[in-house]
């Protein structure tokens, strides 16, 4: 029986935006893809093994990755992938107040758990795994935020944008610090998922990427990124180097507030 070169972990699996990236590596050999999900079951493969579990709990995470691994006897990794998939989205509108800031730190706690504890959590996993094996197998890291995080104060999805500029943080840093650890952050503008289309239904849809787009601009970029790389990705727009790039929170509410028909 062969053994398992590639390792594949993807958490949000049953998103839209994951689908065609577990399509991909589906049909490599000698590959495994851990497919992680807490809704809208996953269908088991030779190569999909899929987990219901919420990431947020971190030890029960551990566990049910571990118990999948150690179903999985012939494993003799070469490569990883952590395909971060999930994170949450909320409107805060101008005053940009958090729905749920229990800890008093003005970032949406649905927010930052589905963005960066979920991750802080697998990745935890990924540590331990490191420690016991005593491999420091190549591992790639990899997520999807806006190409407007650069300033949250200037968007009304603050704690979103603050959210994903910790992640970017943490990417960098963790590429920075290991040597076997590289990362790919994609900046991207509206991506056309149903989501999307249900909270913005009047949005210009010819201006939206695909989620084709999204993949078949990042997929080389992602077997291939050395250290720490963020890549940006949009369909021209004749409003975009001059009004939504800079464009003020005022102007952005206003312009959403049109295209959710408020």
């Amino acid at each position: 029986m062969d053994k398992t070169k590639k390792l594949v972990i993807v958490s949000g699996a049953n998103s839209e935006l994951a689908q065609p990236f577990i399509d991909y590596f589906n049909q490599q050999t000698k590959t495994k893809i851990i497919a992680l999900f807490q809704n809208r079951e996953i269908k088991e493969t030779k190569s999909i093994i899929p987990l219901q579990c919420d990431l947020r709990d971190d030890v029960y995470t551990r566990n049910k990755i571990i118990d999948a691994l150690l179903s999985s006897k012939n494993l003799n990794l070469e490569k990883m992938y952590f395909l971060h998939m999930i994170g949450s989205f909320k409107y805060e509108w101008l005053n940009q107040t958090p729905e749920i800031d229990l800890n008093w730190d003005w970032i949406d706690d649905d927010i930052y758990d589905s963005n960066i504890k979920t991750f802080n959590n697998v990745f935890g996993w990924i540590s331990d795994f490191f420690k016991k094996t005593q491999k420091n197998i190549p591992l790639t890291l990899f997520n999807v935020g806006s190409k407007r995080d650069y300033d949250p104060t200037i968007v009304p999805w603050k704690s979103y944008s603050i959210a994903k500029n910790i992640l970017r943080k943490n990417f960098q840093e963790l590429s920075q610090k290991h040597k076997n650890i590289n990362s790919l952050f994609v900046n991207a503008a509206t991506i056309d998922i149903s989501k999307e289309r249900k909270l913005r239904p009047f949005g210009e849809y010819e201006y939206r990427l695909s989620i084709n787009e999204i993949f078949e601009k990042t997929i080389c970029e992602l077997e291939n990124v050395k250290w720490y790389k963020e890549l940006e990705i949009y369909k021209y727009h004749p409003k975009y180097e001059t009004n939504f790039k800079n464009e003020s929170l005022q102007n952005t509410h206003d312009r959403w507030m049109k295209e959710m028909w408020k």
